[in-house]
């Protein structure tokens, strides 16, 4: 009964790992789409959710039933309890960069040009980018150490995003014209906020399910 109960915990790793990189991969495309202004790229992704929507519900329905059926203690229950936690944050990352997508493929189809320096938020992407798939690493590993590391990155999300807000407002006090690209960026800089701290949060699980220490980092 442990052995089935140990080869499902490690399939369920493995459907955690397929959901980070379905991940990756849309955050690489939005960088990509947001660059090139291709909103076919952008479009894909809207339609790619589903993808990490389908291996939650999947995850969850596995985790819910080890646990009404083994009733695990200890480790085993930290491991799904974390598990249970981290995919509810992974797929509102998911959500987060449809959100973005749609937002700029609106901007884009409205207009032949950004209106505004688009440098800090790719500055923001790659940096939430980064921090993904260094959880992802962490994760693999039971890395409790460079989470706690990772989820200090989140910091830097937050001055770009005071940093964005700032400006966007200025711009739209002194244009009006910039009123309708500007509300739609400001989405983009606190869907790209909310991601970093999503990705905190999975720091803080991957800390629990190593550790058993629960604590906030953002």
């Amino acid at each position: 009964m442990r052995n089935e109960f140990h080869s499902k915990l490690s399939e369920l790793h493995t459907e955690m790992m397929k959901m980070n990189t379905a991940i990756e991969k849309s955050l690489d495309m939005l960088i990509s789409g947001m660059e090139t202004r291709d909103t076919e790229i952008l479009k894909e992704i809207v339609r790619r959710d589903d993808i990490v929507d389908d291996l939650e519900r999947e995850i969850e329905r596995v985790c819910i039933n080890l646990i009404s059926k083994e009733q695990p203690v200890a480790i085993d229950l930290r491991n799904l309890a974390s598990l249970l936690k981290m995919i509810t944050d992974l797929e509102r990352i998911s959500d987060h960069c449809t959100d973005i997508a749609k937002y700029l493929i609106e901007i884009i189809e409205s207009s032949d040009r950004y209106m505004f320096d688009t440098s800090d938020f790719r500055n923001m992407s790659m940096i939430v980018k980064e921090m993904v798939s260094a959880t992802t690493d962490c994760y693999i590993k039971s890395d409790y150490k460079n989470a706690k590391v990772i989820s200090l990155s989140d910091d830097k999300i937050d001055d770009y995003f005071d940093s964005i807000v700032s400006e966007i407002q200025e711009a739209m006090e002194n244009d009006k014209n910039c009123i309708f690209q500007g509300i739609r960026f400001l989405y983009i800089a606190k869907y790209f906020e909310r991601i970093a701290d999503h990705t905190t949060n999975i720091c803080e699980w991957i800390i629990y399910r190593v550790t058993g220490e629960r604590k906030q980092y953002n």
